[in-house]
């Protein structure tokens, strides 16, 4: 029932919305700062360095306007599926087949993968894109340095520049900035696939009433 169920999120306009969205800001994103580092006239060597061009690096406009749109896009993916499925009569015929639980369970476990999936797999891309084709200035988007700071800091124990840096572990990026990006990612997608779980749970509840 699962597997029946995951291909039938994959082919619901809500789930194919919610993956698209997320894949032009992974792609968009990149695009963006090279535009305008080619629109303000500037060498290639001034634009964001490939760890700082991330989509969830949240210094950036659009990557705060990303993480806010997350609930959002979650709910999209599969939350409304029980309502649909009561609205066209596919509930009672699937819940008579395989139970009431197994039929509760796969829709959770469904709303969880599909939240996830529609924020990791463009923000993996959007680690790759940046990867391959942004330079290694260690600057960000404002064309500064935490490096900077750090250079007579070598083992990073100043509390202020980890404190203003806004990294919750400013070792791990400034060691593996990539590393960092795709745990980042990874919260991000659970995060994401917890939002669609409370949508559905909210679209249960508010359909029952």
């Amino acid at each position: 029932m699962l597997l029946g169920q995951l291909k039938i999120m994959t082919e619901k306009k809500g789930f194919q919305i919610s993956f698209t969205i997320m894949m032009l800001f992974a792609l968009g994103t990149p695009i963006i700062y090279a535009i305008e580092n080619l629109t303000s006239g500037n060498d290639i060597a001034m634009l964001p360095s490939k760890e700082y061009a991330f989509m969830f690096y949240t210094h950036s406009f659009l990557s705060q306007l990303t993480v806010y749109a997350i609930p959002l896009i979650s709910s999209l993916t599969f939350s409304l599926s029980y309502v649909i499925d009561k609205k066209i009569g596919y509930q009672s015929l699937f819940i008579s087949r395989m139970g009431s639980n197994s039929y509760f369970v796969s829709k959770y476990i469904c709303c969880f993968i599909g939240g996830f999936i529609v924020i990791f797999l463009p923000s993996l891309i959007n680690i790759a894109i940046n990867q391959l084709f942004f330079p290694d200035t260690k600057q960000d988007i404002f064309m500064s340095s935490i490096y900077s700071n750090v250079v007579d800091d070598y083992l990073y124990i100043n509390e202020r520049i980890i404190l203003n840096s806004g990294f919750t572990n400013l070792n791990l990026f400034l060691d593996h900035p990539q590393i960092y990006n795709g745990l980042m990612a990874l919260c991000m997608s659970f995060l994401s696939g917890t939002c669609a779980v409370i949508s559905y749970t909210v679209s249960l509840y508010l359909s029952e009433q």
